[in-house]
Formats: structure tokens, sequence, C-alpha cells
């Protein structure tokens, strides 16, 4: 028989699951290191079960980790709740890949959650010293940008000694200016917090040696000497330790004493042997600036006036039998005077008349 073209429809109904996605923000908020990140995933989809795994990120010291969450299972552990650590000053993007699975349906999605991780600054102890009345500046190393330090009053390790610390908030510096008010070295202790990014570190401390400066001294106007002799004066005490340093002295006039010379750390203001080159009295000034611990203090003036020393060589004079001489000796200080012994005979006795001077007179 002939074939017959007999159609037979039917329906084929294709069941297409969906995808469960996480709704859960994939962009979670950035936590500082050594904090717990806890994420709780949430599907689109009831009843998902989720798989992640996070591999070792260069950065954070945590090594590579996995784990389940199920929370349609009661008492079901939220995963992942891990302490990540960043070691770098930089912050760190720590990928975790979760795979969200339907059991019911075997549909399932990857998707990729980034947690930023920053970075706490970490900073040890910092020790300076200045003089009194500077300010200091510690600057810690090796901290994130942006770090900012907060700190409460500073505690004065001699009870009152140093003036000037105070405390502050998000500075992006540490540094006062400090003044000592005692004649000893004096230590202020500062207890600073770092922050970055809302992360705070551990608190440390900035320990600060503030030396004093020596006292102002008034000017000292010294008392004569002679030439041919030296120059020692010591000031007031101020601070112990006080040394003095000083350039060349100042002459007046110019060039008319030998000795002087520039000294630095004495204990003492002092000099050579001072020679007067000249028949007047003369005037050598030191502009001295003491120094204790490290510190200058105010220059001040010392001034001394060196008399010249008459120098005289051999006189010589005739004179007949019953006569008087005088001798005036030149180029000598103006005001010199004169007095000596019994005169020597040549031969004893032969000259009479001759007698000692004791009292001063202006020629011989």
């Amino acid at each position: 028989t002939a074939a017959v073209n007999c159609p037979n429809i039917q329906k084929v109904y294709v069941v297409v699951n969906p995808t469960p996605l996480l709704t859960s923000s994939i962009n979670p908020p950035a936590q500082c290191s050594g904090s717990t990140f806890t994420y709780t995933p949430t599907a689109s989809i009831g009843g998902s079960t989720f798989t992640w795994q996070r591999n070792a990120v260069y950065g954070v010291s945590n090594i590579g980790a996995n784990g389940t969450y199920d929370s349609s299972i009661p008492g079901s552990a939220i995963s992942p709740a891990e302490i990540l650590v960043d070691t770098l000053t930089t912050s760190v993007n720590v990928p975790y890949t979760f795979t969200i699975t339907k059991g019911t349906t075997g549909c399932s999605s990857t998707q990729v959650v980034t947690m930023v991780v920053n970075p706490v600054p970490v900073v040890g102890k910092i020790t300076t010293s200045i003089c009194s009345g500077s300010a200091f500046s510690a600057i810690p190393t090796k901290v994130p940008a942006g770090t900012v330090y907060t700190w409460p009053t500073p505690v004065n390790i001699t009870t009152g000694a140093i003036t000037g610390g105070y405390s502050q908030t998000s500075q992006t510096t540490i540094g006062q200016t400090l003044t000592n008010t005692t004649p000893s070295p004096a230590i202020l202790q500062y207890t600073v917090t770092p922050s970055t990014n809302g992360c705070s570190g551990n608190p440390f401390i900035v320990e600060v040696t503030v030396n004093p400066k020596p006292n102002a001294l008034a000017s000292y106007t010294a008392p004569a000497i002679c030439s041919g002799n030296t120059f020692v004066y010591t000031p007031p005490i101020t601070q112990i330790g006080t040394t003095y340093s000083w350039n060349n002295p100042i002459i007046t006039p110019s060039n008319s004493v030998t000795g002087t010379d520039a000294k630095t750390l004495q204990t003492t203001i002092n000099s050579s042997v001072l020679t007067n080159l000249t028949t007047s009295p003369a005037v050598v000034e030191f502009d001295v600036t003491p120094t204790s611990n490290g510190c200058p203090g105010t220059t001040f003036k010392v001034s001394l006036t060196v008399n010249p020393v008459p120098t005289i060589s051999t006189q010589l004079t005739t004179i007949c039998s019953g006569g008087t001489f005088s001798v005036t000796p030149s180029l000598v200080p103006t005001g010199t005077t004169y007095v000596w012994d019994i005169p020597v005979q040549i031969p004893p006795g032969s000259i009479v008349g001759a007698n000692a001077q004791c009292t001063p007179v202006t020629n011989i």
C-alpha cells in the first residue's frame, strides 16, 4: 500500500532553572590589618550553599584558606571569618572566590569578593634632644602615607621642668617648641597614637630631652694687668659643665697687644701671656659665647686693660765732683716714675751723696 503522511505533534517542555548569584556585596567595606574579616554570603535563590577559596596573597601574612557555608543548617558557622594581617605600608586587595550552588537544581555560579585590608602604622620608641626654646620634630619612618598622630598632654619626667608641651590630635608630624625652666637637662615624654585610613596602631613613646641654655651673663670689665702677664676670669656658675668660646679678641689700638687668640670649649676665659707693644694702655675685648650640653647661650663681653711696662736700657752720664745729674729716660709710658736702692760705688766708698730714692719721682 502507499505510505500515508500522518503527522504527530508533541510538546517538549524545557525547565530553565535560575543561576544563584551573590546578593551580598562583592566589595565589602575595607578593614584594618589585624581585625577579623567576617563575611556572611547571601544568594538570589534561597537554600543555596557556598564554598570559598582564598589563595595566599603578597602583603598578607596568612596562608591560603578555604571553607563552606550553608545557612540552612542551624548553627552553621559564618565563613569566612579570619584575621587578616597586612605586612606592608599600603593597602592590599584580598580576593575570595565564591562558588554558589543550588543543590536541588545543580545550578551554580562563581564570583569574586574582594576584601581590602588597610595597613596599621607600627612605630617604635623615638628619642631626641633639643636646646631649650627650640622645636623638636619626630618623624616616624616606614609608616603608611597619610599617617596622622594624636597624643594627650605629655608627661614631665622631672615635675614642672619643661613648658610648651600640650595635647594634639590628627597631626601630620610630631613636634612642639619646649622650654626647660631648670639648670639641668629634663625629659618630656609623649604617648602617641598613630592612625591611617581610620586604622589606629599601638601607642608609642616619644622621649624628648630638653637641654638648658646657659643663663645670660652681664658684660664684665676685668682689673687691669701689666704687660707680660696672663689673664683668667671665671664667670659666675650657671649650668654645671658650661664652657666658653670666643674668636680673636678685638684690640684697641689695633695690633697693640700680642698673645691674644681664639679658643673653644674653655672652662674659664683666659689668655696666653699678653704683651703691650706700646707706651700706652691697650684694651682687649673678648666676645664670649657660653655653651652647656651643646646649647649656646647669649654672647657677652669681657674687657681687659693691658698696661705697658717701661722698658729702659742702661743709662750713662758723667758729671764733675760736687755736681748733680738728672736722667729722664725717653720712650717710656706717660706717668712713669722711678725709685732705686742705694747706688753701688766703684770703687766702694769713693763717692758721697749717692742715696736711695724710696718715693717715686719722675726723673733720676
